[in-house]
Parts: structure tokens; sequence; C-alpha cells
């Protein structure tokens, strides 16, 4: 009988880097940048706009592929909503 190999949940097997990700390259330049959440690449790309064409994602290639990531197919990825908790330190 093969057993389950369960990993802690803490355990990050990914080879990308979290602390690098297209979010943190356009950050407070672009106000239309809309994160996808399977390849987290923009979505939001517009090439008749001249802000995209002239963007740093643009030339690195690191845009979302709309085809392939509908939202049905995010729907169906995504089991839960992700929570963000703010509070205010006094």
């Amino acid at each position: 009988m093969s057993e389950t190999i369960r990993l802690p949940k803490t355990m990050n097997l990914s080879k990308e880097d979290p602390l690098n990700r297209p979010r943190h390259q356009i950050q407070l330049t672009c106000h239309t940048f809309e994160e996808c959440p399977l390849c987290y690449k923009c979505r939001s790309y517009d090439p008749s706009q001249i802000a995209c064409l002239n963007c740093t994602l643009w030339s690195q290639a690191l845009l979302c592929n709309r085809q392939k990531h509908t939202p049905s197919i995010i729907e169906r990825m995504i089991s839960r909503e992700i929570i963000e908790v703010r509070y205010d330190v006094p």
C-alpha cells in the first residue's frame, strides 16, 4: 500500500521568490494593475494604452494569459476566499 505524504502547511515548495513578484516591481507606479490569483502576473494589460506599452512587466513578459485564466477557471481553482485582516496599532 502507498501512504500519502503530507507536508506541513508552512513549507513552501515553489521556486519563485515571494518577495519579488510583478506587483512589487510596479508598486506605486501603475494604478490599473490587477494581479492574477493563479500566476501573480498582470491581468489588466491593454495594448491600446501607452502606459501599458511602456510598462516594465510587458518588456519582461510578466503578463497573465487571459485566454487560459478565465474567471470561470479561477473560480474552480480557488476553493476559498482570501480575507485580509487589517488592524490599527495604537
